[in-house]
């Protein structure tokens, strides 16, 4: 049984986990924890990337993470000599944020704890099963993400992705085929499985609660109310004046510098990528089309 009062917010990177982690943290009572499921930086030991078995060694990960009883990572690849020795000797972000919950719980400052982890996408039906614990996912289209991801230049293996045989129920091979892939085909695989898994599991549970980054960019206090209301949290006018702070902006996204600069015009960034077309798009299209237009019930919305 877990012995906090927990809640998830998860999705794929740059879909809007960090800011939706951002504005739900805010709620009163609430504290959070930031990625304890990244195998670079969150719990020691982890060996999977996107784990998808409930196993026992999982849960028992799981029940640290409830419990805000666990060991970091202390080194970690690309850390440079500033950051090995802030890691080696404070643990990072997730140890930080659990030392500051465990004092806020123990002051009675806090009795919900967030759990923002992009990396829990494959558990959160498992975890509701077995907790009944309830997860936000964000969603945005896959062009929007893959240029982003492009842009700051990040790659994806598939070598430590979840389980063989977990990623040959879909169909697209073994996890050595996906990696012979170029990055925008192993991104677009990536975003299918996990979309497309995700998608039946909501379907299928009430725990799950799928958030459009574009609704979130158009309608962002509509989004946030409905957020607040399944998570069985309270709006305040603090939180309202936040929301507007971080989406009334000038700026669209694609100039924004800094990775989590939130302050820009949120409706201008909802269907920005829709502007102009790329060489990837058709590949994308052609891999993440159908889970698209599940999720969306077409694969451009804004030109319905």
């Amino acid at each position: 049984m877990i012995t906090k009062d927990s809640f998830i917010v998860s999705g794929m990177h740059r879909s809007g986990t960090t800011f939706v982690g951002k504005i739900v943290s805010l709620a009163n009572g609430v504290t959070s924890l930031h990625e304890p499921f990244n195998n670079l930086y969150g719990i020691a030991g982890l060996d999977y990337v996107y784990p998808s078995n409930f196993d026992e060694e999982i849960k028992k990960k799981w029940r640290s993470v409830t419990s805000l009883n666990f060991k970091t990572v202390r080194k970690s690849p690309g850390d440079n000599y500033k950051k090995k020795l802030l890691r080696l000797t404070l643990g990072g972000k997730t140890n930080k944020d659990r030392l500051e919950s465990k004092f806020k719980f123990c002051l009675n400052q806090a009795d919900k704890l967030l759990i923002k982890d992009p990396f829990m996408l494959l558990l959160l039906e498992s975890i509701a099963k077995n907790d009944n614990v309830l997860s936000v996912v964000t969603v945005r289209h896959p062009i929007a993400i893959w240029r982003s991801i492009k842009k700051q230049k990040w790659t994806f293996s598939f070598t430590n992705f979840a389980n063989e045989k977990f990623v040959e129920q879909f169909g697209y091979g073994s996890r050595k085929q996906l990696n012979s892939y170029s990055e925008v085909e192993k991104f677009a695989f990536l975003y299918s499985i996990l979309y497309g898994f995700v998608y039946n599991k909501y379907i299928e549970n009430g725990c799950i609660k799928i958030i459009l980054h574009e609704d979130l960019c158009l309608d962002p206090l509509g989004t946030f109310e409905s957020i607040y209301n399944f998570l069985k949290l309270q709006m305040n006018e603090s939180v309202i004046s936040e929301i507007n702070k971080f989406t009334g902006g000038s700026s669209g996204g694609s100039d924004i510098k800094g990775l989590h600069n939130f302050t820009r015009d949120s409706k201008k960034l909802a269907w920005e990528w829709a502007e102009k077309s790329e060489s990837d798009d058709k590949i994308i299209e052609e891999i993440c089309g159908d889970v698209v237009r599940n999720i969306y019930g077409s694969w451009n919305r804004k030109s319905n």
